[in-house]
């Protein structure tokens, strides 16, 4: 799956930034809406993998 925010940074060259902005705080927000919770990601398109997965709990 690749989503629209996806090409545009790929085309752009900028998916380190990409990481930092659009994916890395996820697990801010899961600990933010409850110390419980738990955000799983093992893959992302901004880090080169194919596609991306993810899971709360």
């Amino acid at each position: 799956m690749r989503s629209q925010r996806d090409v545009n940074f790929r085309d752009l060259d900028g998916t380190d930034i990409a990481y930092v902005v659009c994916c890395r705080p996820d697990y801010a927000v899961a600990g933010g809406l409850s110390p419980k919770m738990k955000f799983r990601r093992t893959k992302s398109l901004m880090e080169g993998d194919g596609e991306f997965d993810l899971g709360w709990g």
